[in-house]
């Protein structure tokens, strides 16, 4: 009696055949019950129906030996190794998932130096590479060697009808030509497994740079994004489609299958698998005049916002896929330059109000309605924060005073403080004319941040650490939400130094607690639209891994790599990132064997550590990451 036999993804009819004593699948084929799988691969859930096998009898005598010969199909199989130097072949773990390379794309070894091999065989330069794979068939039926179809899958998005997530729900092959293997080469492994057949070490990878520069196009796979800056969250919107989402699909048809098409058996892996995060990321682009969307370098805010879209999906994106993470878009606003209504008081010094003398500050407040003279008198002797807390006090009825510590400076003995002030009505507030009693002590100054000169290096900086943070840095940073549950990125169109790009703001974990940078001066990034070495941020190619590595300082609490120490150069945080994309190209997260010598430092010092990138992101930005 006919059994039913429920398929699996990467199940093919004669494998089906196969198990159940049959040559081929030719008896399968003939049932009606499975017409519709033979023109298709079979899928989970498939009912196939397996004919009963037929029974001979053969007419023998019974005092006589007789030799009976068993006509079968011997079984096949595929899948994905990464070898190993001492277990048969047959006994090597098979490899369910796959990961994106850490290594520059023609070196392995144990020091990430070594010439990548490109032969077939154990080798322990491309062994030591935690991520290269092989695909292996099994056919005792095959010849010298096989050819096996590599490709990556496109995942396609079904939104949750409650909450909106999208989720892959199936898969489609891509249509690119560099995002496949046709005939990948399997060669015979040996004379003690004749009948197992492996490729070359292979590896993944998410740019066509790595491909073309490395001369080693048929032992690497492209998994990489498809944005375009154009989306808005949708299903099938090119932004939405994930590295780390996509799947890599291994096919090797069986030429003894008498059928047409002829059967074929497939192995199907995820990219990432449980390994995946996301990256919480803020950004905040500043107009260039308040409730006017131009920004400040004469771009529409809308096409800012593609740009940034543009850039995170393709570039962000492509950068972390290697530590199995991706950029999560939480949000992108464009936001009015800051007020002109913040005191910065002892701005690099912390010094308190003299009791020297009387000491007094006069200014005014300016509204669209108002225009107030303000006087304060001190009474001598207040440090900064006491200092706030007069000015505030002694402010007009209408409006609020907002003190915020910042971080005590090496050699200081109080922190500054800044004073927000605001106008409870919600009219933008500006100080005007602020005149101190001379020898106060106290020092009173005012950021005007125009978004198209921001200062970046005023002589009297505070927090030191880090080197330093100026007038301008602290206006922006206290215009935003800044929190440590995610990477926040304020955009401006130039900085004064224009030959600087961006400026990250670290937690700097290894100073002391009184030294630390607290919010908004840590989880943040400062970036320029523009610089002197062209465009950071716009709809271009230019600088990929500027905004990538500033976001680098930031969550893994890290400064550069050692000049002159191997894979300095290669490494996101290498000092200062090339304007065009290589394969040698600063874009680098290492993820062991080897280390990389960084740069670490105190409040006051500088010291040398040797880690792991992807590692120290897991460490010290557990916050910013979301489960996939």
């Amino acid at each position: 009696m006919p059994t039913k036999v429920t398929a699996k993804n990467g199940d093919c009819l004669c494998g089906l055949a196969v198990d159940a004593g049959f040559l081929n699948c030719d008896p399968l084929r003939a049932v009606g019950e499975n017409a519709a799988f033979l023109s298709r691969e079979l899928r989970d859930g498939d009912e196939v129906t397996i004919p009963d096998l037929t029974v001979e009898d053969h007419s023998k005598a019974v005092d006589s030996k007789h030799t009976f010969k068993l006509k079968s199909s011997p079984p096949f199989h595929i899948r994905f190794v990464h070898g190993s130097p001492t277990l048969p072949y047959r006994d090597d773990t098979e490899t369910t998932t796959l990961h994106v390379s850490n290594f520059v794309t023609n070196l392995g070894g144990a020091d990430g130096l070594k010439p990548f091999p490109t032969g077939f065989g154990f080798h322990d330069d491309g062994h030591q590479d935690p991520d290269t794979f092989k695909v292996e068939v099994w056919d005792p039926a095959a010849g010298g060697s096989v050819n096996v179809k590599l490709e990556t899958l496109k995942p396609v998005y079904t939104a949750d009808t409650g909450t909106g997530k999208l989720t892959p729900t199936s898969f489609t092959p891509f249509t690119e030509a560099n995002r496949k293997h046709d005939a990948l080469v399997c060669n015979q492994v040996g004379a003690s497994a004749t009948n197992t057949y492996r490729s070359k070490y292979m590896r993944l990878v998410v740019d066509e740079n790595d491909i073309s520069d490395s001369g080693l196009a048929d032992q690497l796979l492209l998994t990489t994004d498809v944005a375009d800056g154009l989306g808005t969250g949708a299903a099938g919107d090119n932004d939405t489609v994930e590295i780390l989402d996509q799947m890599v699909r291994a096919t090797y048809e069986i030429q003894r299958c008498t059928g047409s098409p002829k059967c074929k058996v497939t192995k199907t892996v995820e990219i990432g698998g449980t390994e995946r995060r996301r990256i919480k990321l803020h950004f905040y682009a500043v107009r260039k005049d308040p409730g006017v969307d131009i920004m400040p370098t004469g771009v529409a805010a809308d096409d800012v916002k593609k740009h940034l879209r543009r850039r995170t999906f393709k570039w962000y994106r492509r950068v972390y896929a290697q530590a199995d993470m991706a950029p999560k878009l939480a949000a992108l606003e464009i936001i009015d330059p800051p007020a002109h209504n913040m005191f910065c008081l002892s701005h690099g010094h912390g010094l308190p109000v003299s009791t020297a003398t009387a000491i007094s500050l006069n200014f005014k407040l300016v509204t669209a309605t108002r225009n107030l003279p303000v006087a304060i008198a001190f009474a001598g002797g207040e440090v900064p924060l006491a200092a706030a807390g007069v000015i505030t006090t002694g402010l007009p009825a209408g409006f609020s005073g907002d003190a915020q510590l910042c971080t005590l400076r090496s050699g200081a003995i109080n922190p500054s403080v800044d004073l927000i002030i605001t106008a409870d009505n919600g009219e933008r507030v500006r100080i005007v004319d602020p005149v101190l009693t001379p020898g106060a002590g106290l020092t009173v100054d005012v950021p005007r941040v125009d978004p198209n000169n921001v200062d970046m290096a005023d002589a009297s900086s505070d927090l030191t650490i880090g080197g330093g943070i100026t007038f301008d840095m602290k206006r922006l940073l206290r215009a935003v939400p800044v929190t440590d549950d995610g990477m926040h990125c304020i955009v401006v169109g130039k900085f004064n130094t224009f030959g600087l790009r961006g400026r990250a703001f670290r937690e700097f974990h290894a100073a002391g607690a009184a030294f630390k940078p607290p919010l908004p001066f840590r989880s943040a990034t400062i970036m320029a639209y523009q610089a002197n070495s062209g465009f950071v941020l716009d709809n271009s190619d230019n600088l990929p891994f500027t905004s990538p590595h500033e976001s680098a300082h930031v969550i893994c609490d890290m400064s550069h790599t050692i000049v002159g120490a191997n894979h300095d150069r290669t490494e996101l945080l290498g000092a200062s990132t090339p304007p065009a994309n290589s394969m040698g190209g600063t874009k680098r997260l290492c993820d062991g064997p080897y280390l990389v010598r960084m740069t670490q430092r105190t409040e006051t010092t500088s010291f040398e550590v040797q880690v792991r990138l992807v590692q120290e992101i897991l460490t010290q930005s557990a916050a910013k990451l979301e489960a996939w």
